[in-house]
């Protein structure tokens, strides 16, 4: 087959030469332009890049298929497909220059990389026990404003997060009093005094790029524990496992410790599992052109909305409300996803007089029916018809619309509540009780983005935190969000797994030192057992796949070659590729010499890589990635190669007949 003509695995490999600039700490931002609109939009997020590209070709819908599934799965781990999907499309098109049969690729890759994996076992860190230091001084995260989202009522929370110049005062705190956890009153949970996180403040800010994209330099509280590799096997606690993974997004990650902060509190518990970080139970509300000093986490949920609910909020706060919660929408021609229409009914006319009649009609019985079950506020996924609304702020009933469904699962555990799709199915065991409600204030100033005010809805044994994000630039709110989410499903994947890798290309220096050593093997001499691995194939498939089992498998060496060299000049410390590749040779060199690989990498490797994470740059925290979201990544990348070598075999086919 002529090389030329596998232009599916050329276009696979430009694709994926776009996102090279997104791998490790320190990320390149891109601007995207929408010729359309003439808006342009900032990334460093593989997954909304590809989302912005036209990708109509087959070759770009099944790069956009793998990663939506995989970011839909993991939330984490999209660039380190792309770019090994890139890297390792090159790899097959060496192979087919040398007229290797593409049966025998995909055999002898998927062999390769499944030996592999096994090999990086070697490299797991357990997480069987991560406690947490209570009282222990954590490190400042954006946020260090002072938010008040407070009910007055007693049973309500409370979080107030107080910050001084450290310059004029030798001393920051942050308290989290929350009057609801400290109540031992029904509903109530007991929460341990003196439960404080401190924050501190003694920061310098240092410029990247531009005033509003700064790092940060820290000192970590005296009593926490710089952990290094011969230490590993020893407890863990949620700061150093969150410090390990944040990847590069040190303040982001802070956000995500300062809300599983919250569900620990909660559990009034002094250790980590899986059953006490929920991040189906996380929210995040943004507040665009404010100032990061907004960032918080908080119980409860915080939404924006129109003055005129704000205002029903103030009347509404201090009160215990009566909740109804909407699983679709309060207009009138909503209708369920499994309505079927008459099909013997032909609309002849429908005169604007005749439809607005008929929507007053069903306002007047809709609002008589929320009168009747005497609820204050009303959560709805959907719409709300805006007449509707007028006459529920006239009569001080708050409604919010368009909440998400884990918002109205999560009330619905609080406050006993039956969530409906219409108000027909409303019955009095259907509605809730014990919600609070207030305005988001900071200082003595009311939370508003444009035109519209944030609140806080809250309820007694509710396990929801909303983390607020705020930033100046439209386009820096997403790319924190998104690495708010990613920082949140590192950690949840790691609790949930027991286990994460070293990192710092820790695993994929193993991989291609293992590759290497296969290589060598198969130089060397001929395996006795290679036609018992193949009994179906015939005597020649099984010679030509020893003679080209060494050229495959240092194929697919390069693909890890080229990942480990992007990753490295990512880091910071290498300005070129090649001297990232003189360091990976070095180190290949070294651990060839070494009796177990392995070892060489957990006791000398990590100690020579800088830490990932640029926040806490010149300290001895390692550096972690997760174990499942990255093997699949490898998986979903090599499938999508041989995938895409598949299609291209079976267009020239059809071509060449």
């Amino acid at each position: 087959m002529r090389l030329r003509e596998h232009k599916g695995l050329q276009q696979l490999s430009t694709l994926t030469n776009s996102v090279k600039s997104f791998l490790g700490p320190v990320k390149s931002y891109k601007f995207i332009f929408d010729q359309s609109t003439n808006e342009s939009t900032l990334t460093c997020s593989s997954f909304h890049l590809l989302e912005s590209l036209d990708l109509t070709s087959s070759v770009g819908q099944l790069l956009n298929e793998t990663v939506q599934a995989h970011q839909k799965r993991y939330k984490t781990g999209t660039t380190t497909l792309l770019l090994l999907a890139g890297c390792w499309s090159s790899s097959v098109l060496e192979c087919l220059q040398q007229g290797i049969p593409t049966s025998l690729i995909a055999t002898l890759l998927i062999e390769g990389l499944n030996s592999c994996i096994e090999q990086v076992q070697h490299l797991l860190v357990p997480l069987e026990n991560v406690s947490i230091t209570r009282g222990c001084v954590a490190e400042r995260s954006f946020a260090t404003g002072h938010i008040h989202c407070v009910s007055l009522c007693e049973h309500t929370s409370k979080c107030e997060y107080h910050c001084e110049d450290q310059d004029s005062k030798n001393k920051t705190v942050s308290k989290c009093n929350n009057s609801f956890l400290n109540s031992k009153g029904p509903g109530g949970l007991h929460q341990p005094s003196g439960t404080h996180f401190k924050i501190q403040s003694n920061l310098k800010k240092k410029l990247t790029h531009s005033r509003h994209f700064y790092v940060s330099e820290r000192t970590f509280c005296q009593d926490f524990s710089q952990k290094t590799e011969a230490d590993s096997s020893s407890s863990h606690t949620l700061e150093n496992v969150a410090r390990s993974l944040s990847h590069g997004s040190q303040n982001v990650m802070n956000l995500v410790k300062s809300a599983f902060y919250h569900f620990v509190e909660n559990a009034n518990e002094t250790s980590v599992t899986k059953s006490h970080i929920h991040v189906s139970r996380l929210y995040t509300c943004c507040l665009p052109g404010l100032s990061e000093e907004y960032c918080n986490a908080s119980f409860g949920f915080t939404t924006l909305v129109p003055p005129e609910n704000a205002a029903v909020s103030n009347y509404l706060k201090g009160k215990s409300l009566q909740v109804l919660l909407l699983d679709g929408s309060l207009t009138e021609s909503y209708r369920h996803m499994g309505f079927n229409c008459s099909t013997n009914l032909k609309i002849v006319s429908d005169p604007f007089s005749v439809k607005s009649k008929r929507e007053e009609s069903w306002v007047s019985g809709t609002f008589s029916k929320i009168i009747q079950a005497n609820v204050n506020l009303i959560l709805l996924k959907g719409d709300i018809c805006p007449i509707l609304m007028n006459q529920c702020i006239h009569r001080n009933i708050l409604t919010v619309s368009h909440v998400p469904q884990n918002v109205l699962e999560a009330f619905s555990e609080s406050t006993r509540a039956i969530p409906v799709t219409y108000l027909t199915q409303l019955s009095q065991c259907c509605i809730g009780s014990g919600a609070f409600v207030s305005i988001c204030t900071k200082g003595s100033t009311v939370i508003e983005v444009g035109q519209r005010i944030a609140i806080n809805i809250n309820a007694r044994k509710m396990n929801l935190i909303t983390v607020i994000l705020s930033s100046r630039i439209g386009s820096k709110m997403h790319i924190i969000e998104d690495q708010f989410w990613s920082s949140a499903y590192r950690i949840h994947h790691a609790l949930q797994e027991k286990k994460v890798f070293h990192g710092g290309g820790a695993v994929e220096v193993l991989c291609l030192a293992h590759l290497r050593k296969l290589e060598e093997e198969c130089i060397q001499k001929e395996s006795p057992t290679e036609a018992a691995m193949f009994p179906t194939m015939s005597s020649w498939m099984v010679n030509a796949s020893i003679h080209y089992k060494a050229y495959i498998f240092k194929c697919l060496a390069k693909g890890w070659y080229k990942y480990l060299s992007i990753l490295f000049c990512n880091i910071g410390e290498y300005t070129s590729e090649l001297e990232a590749m003189t360091f990976i040779q070095k180190e290949l060199q070294n651990i060839s010499c070494s009796s177990s690989p392995s070892q060489y990498i957990l006791r000398e490797y990590n100690k020579k890589i800088l830490l990932i994470d640029s926040y806490t740059k010149g300290g001895v925290e390692p550096v972690y990635d997760n174990v499942t979201p990255k093997i699949e990544a490898w998986r979903r990348a090599l499938h999508l190669v041989l995938a895409v070598l598949q299609t291209d075999v079976e267009i020239i086919t059809v071509s060449s007949a």
